[in-house]
């Protein structure tokens, strides 16, 4: 390999002078190796975070190889420089920005005390319920119905006059959540008494929490 190393060799190639400018955005770099665009949660911070010229890859590698090799070396150096932090696309979407995750996640501990809070918490966030924090969600309605049982009534009421408030409670009754309070909210589900909304949600309740002991 001639002296200076693969980022010299594509440095030169390319015309860029390694001495005078040793820095280009990665999406420099991807388009100066001839990689092609980068998509996906990283694409966004292509022009704004930097990497060294001598950092390329050996241009001489068939060129297929080579992109897979930078793209690897890219996700790798990435990582190293805490981009690797940003949420993958199960987390974050056109409407739950990075920030507005983050914020979700913040806040969810101490949202997730009562229902009502929890309500308040699901209208702000509710398009950032995927992964960590729909486990998180998981947790706080599971746990709510197993060590609080005399607010039941609440979550009720509330779904009274938020309709799909139940249902999404309902629907985070889930396998992620621990088996032992699962377990409980089976007993406590069982022999629901009250009006027709309280017997129905009551029995909904349970069916979730039996239907994930299982799965």
């Amino acid at each position: 390999m001639a002296s200076g190393g693969p980022g010299k060799a594509l440095g030169q190639s390319l015309g860029v002078d390694r001495l005078r400018r040793p820095i280009v955005t990665v999406r420099e770099w991807l388009d100066l190796a001839d990689l092609g665009p980068l998509k996906g949660p990283l694409s966004p911070i292509c022009d704004t975070s930097e990497l060294s010229v001598s950092q390329a890859p050996e241009p001489s590698i068939p060129s297929a190889f080579n992109g897979a090799l930078a793209m690897r070396y890219f996700i790798s150096v990435a990582m190293l420089m805490g981009l690797g932090s940003l949420p993958s696309p199960a987390t974050a979407n056109k409407h739950c920005s990075t920030h507005m995750y983050q914020r979700a996640d913040a806040s969810l501990v101490s949202a997730a005390g009562g229902w009502g809070s929890l309500l308040r918490h699901q209208k702000a966030f509710g398009s950032c319920d995927d992964g960590a924090l729909a486990e998180g969600y998981s947790d706080a309605v599971v746990s709510l119905l197993a060590h609080h049982w005399d607010r039941f009534d609440e979550l009720v009421a509330l779904s009274g006059r938020n309709s799909n408030f139940s249902r999404w409670a309902i629907r985070h009754i889930d396998a992620s959540a621990s088996a032992g309070d699962l377990k409980q909210v089976v007993r406590n589900s069982a022999g629901c008494t009250g009006s027709a909304k309280r017997r129905a949600v009551c029995g909904e309740v349970g069916r979730a929490a039996r239907d994930a002991l299982k799965d």
